[in-house]
């Protein structure tokens, strides 16, 4: 494994590559939240993921990690900065298993839409 870059939050607004995605959902934000913090659901949310294994213990919050394994081979040592139930949750590579992937961080928030 190498090591990636030990970024931040606001390196989503200042990573040379970024992108972003709005979506409304028709879901509250606690059963997406469900979703995000069962490490079996995002394989099949995520098509690029295959595994998910988590590497702290319970309760999650800024500072735990787990592991992503996602297609073609590469694995992600991840740590999450910033994990606030039904509203936010981010995480960067610590380690990856490519030298390509210097800095990678994901920043997911939550707000709940008006009933349609």
């Amino acid at each position: 494994m190498f090591r990636c870059a030990p970024v931040d939050l606001s390196f989503v607004d200042t990573a040379p590559f970024r992108f972003r995605n709005s979506v409304d959902l028709a879901i509250t934000p606690e059963q997406l939240f469900d979703v995000l913090g069962d490490a079996e659901a995002w394989p099949r949310r995520a098509s690029v993921i295959t595994t998910v294994t988590p590497t702290s213990p319970e309760p999650r919050g800024a500072g735990t990690t787990r592991t992503v394994h996602l297609r073609g081979g590469i694995v992600g040592n991840e740590a999450f900065l910033a994990w606030e139930p039904f509203t936010h949750m981010a995480f960067r590579f610590n380690e990856c298993s490519t030298r390509a992937v210097a800095a990678f961080a994901e920043d997911y928030r939550a707000e709940a839409g008006s009933a349609r």
